[in-house]
């Protein structure tokens, strides 16, 4: 008698898909991480003078010593991810934290299915020296009209602005010894209401429309000194409910840098 096997396939597909295992509670540290959003309207960048403040202090900080490596190779990766997985996974439910990790913890979240890869830049930067990472897009869209006349009648010209959306990350990063000691201000930044124009009415002609962008900017601050053999984890929300970002850093002397 033929018997199935039609159990035994079941059997193999479970396995083939095994559950996401967080790290242990134990290889984690966690650390201090300054959060703060703002939704207005208008669009993004609006002058930060604590992000001024900041890159001057980096400048001022002067050349690395000489027994320091002379430069610092600095990576970062955001991840999307449901906040029912990343709870899960971390083993803590709130929305903004940071955690120090052992390098190559969160290889272990990136096999989810459900988890994506929005960005991955690198830098290699002079040791105390400030750097940028920047992954912006920029779509136009019509913030007005001017309009003039004369003899031969009255024209509307539109008036086309840009909304920048994507991420902006600041980065001094000075070796001290076997650590590198990082100051991380990122910002994150999403457009809303492009979709929706307002009708409005000029003097002459037919109604026109004008669209009016909703900016939501989240900043992530963090001060840490990081191993060569450790990653940073700071997790805060996404724009979009029930999903958070989790950006991982990397750093370590340039000389013998592994990927971020």
């Amino acid at each position: 008698m033929m018997r199935s096997s039609l159990p035994l396939l079941f059997a193999l597909a479970s396995c083939a898909t095994p559950a996401v295992l967080g790290p242990p509670a134990a290889a984690l540290s966690e650390r201090d991480v300054s959060y703060r959003a703002e939704l207005f309207s208008g669009t993004w960048p609006r002058e930060l003078p604590e992000l001024v403040e900041e890159l001057a202090e980096g400048d001022a900080a002067g050349a690395a010593p000489e027994d320091a490596p002379a430069q610092v190779a600095f990576g970062c990766r955001v991840l999307l991810v449901p906040d029912a997985t990343l709870a899960a996974w971390l083993g803590d439910a709130r929305l903004v934290c940071a955690w120090e990790a052992p390098a190559g913890t969160v290889a272990g979240l990136l096999g989810s299915d459900d988890v994506e890869v929005l960005t991955a830049p690198r830098i290699v930067l002079n040791s105390g020296d400030p750097g940028t990472l920047s992954t912006l897009d920029q779509q136009a869209f019509v913030a007005g009209f001017d309009v003039v006349g004369g003899r031969s009648g009255i024209l509307a010209d539109p008036v086309v602005d840009v909304a920048s959306h994507g991420f902006q990350l600041s980065v001094t990063a000075k070796a001290e010894g076997s650590e590198v000691h990082l100051d991380v201000l990122a910002e994150f930044v999403s457009v809303q209401g492009l979709e929706q124009p307002r009708a409005a009415r000029l003097p002459v002609g037919a109604p026109v429309h004008l669209q009016q962008p909703l900016t939501f900017v989240q900043r992530v601050d963090v001060e840490v000194p990081l191993a060569a053999d450790r990653e940073l984890l700071v997790r805060f929300p996404d724009e979009q409910r029930g999903r958070s970002r989790l950006l991982v850093l990397r750093a370590e002397p340039a000389r013998t840098a592994r990927g971020a």
